[in-house]
């Protein structure tokens, strides 16, 4: 809460705890108006016996500008169904410096099959995407990726592995799309009997991460004798397919970032 508000008053019967839940893009919208704001007050209130976030928004100039978001008040013991997938310890962690590049590649893929194959090495900092129908196959070679442990894994850093996984390809490109639309770092995780999971570090205003956006993506089973030729990763190939993919996945919000939690009847100042 200290990352994201300069002051908090916050008051339940819950151990003044609060589970809302709300649209994005309707909060999105309302704190817009608040970019070039200096004071940005959130209030929960209730009119007509409904239950709203309010937006006090003061800007340089003296205007006050008021946004009501609609929420729901849930139940406190609700939260206790909002866990995180249990994960096996991934095989594979990568840093990937150039995500633009990925998604870029992942969405012409989409056309060609439904099910993308992704093989990782740690050891050689390389991923290789492929995707196949009956009348092309097509794989583009990603290299000098950086091994990156996680932190809320406890992970070695010099740990290694490959992993070959078979994901929805809707899924992977919906993902990656967030991490145009979010400032951050992306780790690729990949453990082989559970998920590939993309770590979005959020850089925060001063040392540190803001906090952490976490997809996770399930598997489908890859057959025997479907491994990606490594052969072939000594040509540098720039297909240019097309891809499309599906979101099966999770996103979670950890740490300053802000998530589903709230006050009961207070307000937030930052």
């Amino acid at each position: 809460m200290a990352t994201v508000f300069d002051e908090v008053k916050l008051r339940s019967n819950a151990d003044n705890h609060i589970a809302l839940e709300l649209s994005l893009a309707h909060l999105i919208a309302a704190l817009k108006a608040g970019l070039t704001a200096t004071k940005v007050t959130l209030r929960l209130v209730q009119e007509d016996h409904r239950p709203l976030l309010q937006a006090e928004i003061e800007t340089s100039g003296g205007m006050a500008i008021m946004q009501k978001v609609p929420i729901v008040v849930m139940a406190v013991h609700s939260n206790a169904s909002l866990v995180e997938p249990d994960v096996a310890t991934p095989e594979v962690r990568l840093s990937m410096p150039d995500v633009g590049l990925m998604r870029t590649t992942v969405d012409r893929m989409k056309q060609f099959d439904k099910l993308l194959n992704i093989y990782a090495k740690m050891d050689e900092g390389s991923v290789t995407l492929g995707v196949a129908n009956e009348v092309v196959s097509i794989k583009t070679f990603f290299k000098n990726l950086h091994p990156q442990a996680v932190a809320a894994e406890s992970l070695e850093p010099e740990a290694s592995g490959t992993a070959h996984v078979r994901v929805d390809v809707a899924d992977f490109a919906r993902a990656l799309v967030a991490t145009q639309q979010v400032p951050a770092s992306t780790i690729l995780c990949i453990s082989r009997s559970s998920a590939l999971v993309l770590h979005l570090l959020v850089a925060g205003t001063g040392d540190g991460d803001f906090g952490t956006i976490t997809f996770y993506l399930p598997l489908s089973s890859v057959e025997d004798g479907d491994e990606v030729d490594e052969a072939d990763n000594e040509e540098e190939e720039r297909p240019s397919p097309r891809k499309r993919w599906g979101l099966g996945a999770a996103a979670e919000a950890h740490g300053g970032a802000g998530g589903g939690g709230g006050g009961g009847g207070g307000g937030a100042g930052g």
